[in-house]
């Protein structure tokens, strides 16, 4: 069922840094356009130098480019020599090595896409399989502020971390924040930008219980307050790169990941219900100078200061502010219509809900910036 877990970034050695990777394969006297390749920005090196490298993909014929001083590229000899297989990570990738010969001045690495985040470059620090695992797995990080598009034949669940910003999926712009969870579907190109970075931890899987039983779609929703998600996505991690990681552990960590991802939609639908319930009643008797919260406060099975929180969550403000935004909004669009001053201010208040004609003229200044007279006037 997991298929890969990977964080958008990792640290703990130099790292190969997508934000100035170029996109294509670097030869010797061109770069072609490869989208499944990225090739990083020059390093500089000096004779002696060992430089280790990986996850290299071991079918890769060529995993760098050698260059002078003049940032003049070496023919193909030059770049074998030197270079050598180190440790294996699985079967298809492993950690190299390559001994900087005489005459090369800088080196540019070739990374298969598919391992972007996952690739290590140290310079005389040699590192080793059991190091390279404990760097993925640990739940150290530095951001990120644009990832590159990647696409999936499997699911993607998104956990954010740390930053905001805006997530393109599909043809769909999703905000994301501290705990929003995005769960993509197979073959959805996504994208990930902001200003102030961002760390996550994405877990692709072959299935997605949520989708058949809620959403077809992306689905997108927020972590619970104990943040359980989040701690089942790095404790995921964490056993994922371990080396010879507990398929049956990890795929029973996913099980209950998606039950809370599950039961945080059905929550937030609930939520999403009581708040429109509350927001129709107020749409449709706020011109009565009787009617009042309470009257909705009790017509449902919270405590009143959890509908509060949970409608200043849902729209941006409280129910209070809200009700008398509908009052005042409407007492402006009758104060329009009375171009001849046929109904008094005090009238207008009354109608727009507001019994007391003091209090209806404070509040109004308050929203409008104007008494309801120089409204009138204006």
């Amino acid at each position: 069922m997991i298929q890969k877990i990977t964080k958008t970034i990792v640290v703990g050695c130099n790292r190969f840094c997508p934000q100035t990777a170029t996109v294509g394969w670097v030869d010797e006297h061109q770069q072609t356009d490869i989208h499944d390749f990225y090739t990083s920005d020059y390093i500089a090196v000096q004779q002696g130098d060992v430089i280790t490298f990986g996850a290299a993909v071991s079918t890769q014929w060529w995993h760098l480019v050698a260059y002078n001083g003049e940032k003049e590229p070496y023919p193909k000899v030059t770049i074998h020599t030197g270079l050598s297989v180190v440790q294996r990570l699985d079967q298809t990738t492993s950690i190299m090595e390559y001994t900087v010969p005489i005459g090369v001045a800088y080196v540019r690495l070739i990374c298969d896409a598919a391992y972007l985040h996952q690739y290590l470059v140290t310079i005389n620090r040699p590192f080793r399989a059991e190091e390279y695992h404990a760097i993925m797995a640990s739940s150290a990080s530095e951001i990120l502020t644009q990832s590159i598009p990647m696409t999936s034949e499997c699911w993607t669940v998104v956990v954010n971390t740390r930053g905001r910003g805006t997530m393109r999926v599909g043809e769909q712009t999703v905000p994301f924040s501290p705990s929003t969870i995005v769960c993509v579907p197979p073959n959805v190109p996504f994208q990930k930008q902001s200003q102030e970075g961002f760390v996550d931890i994405q877990i692709q899987a072959s299935s997605f219980s949520p989708a058949g039983r809620w959403h077809t779609g992306v689905l997108t929703v927020q972590d619970d307050d104990s943040q359980s998600v989040e701690a089942l996505a790095q404790l995921m991690l964490r056993v994922f790169w371990q080396g010879d990681s507990d398929k049956t552990l990890l795929n029973q960590l996913y099980a209950t990941l998606e039950q809370i991802v599950l039961y945080r939609v059905n929550e937030e639908a609930s939520c999403n219900r009581q708040v429109k319930r509350m927001m129709d009643q107020m749409q449709s008797g706020f011109t009565n100078p009787d009617f009042s919260l309470e009257q909705i406060f009790m017509q449902e099975h919270y405590s009143q200061n959890h509908l509060r929180r949970l409608f200043k969550q849902e729209v941006g403000c409280s129910p209070l502010a809200y009700l008398l935004t509908l009052r005042v909004d409407y007492a402006k669009e009758l104060m329009r219509q009375n171009q001849n001053r046929e109904v008094t201010i005090a009238q207008i208040g009354l109608m727009s809900g507001f019994r007391d004609p003091c209090y209806f003229s404070r509040i109004f200044k308050k929203r409008t910036g104007f008494s309801p007279a120089q409204f009138m006037k204006k």
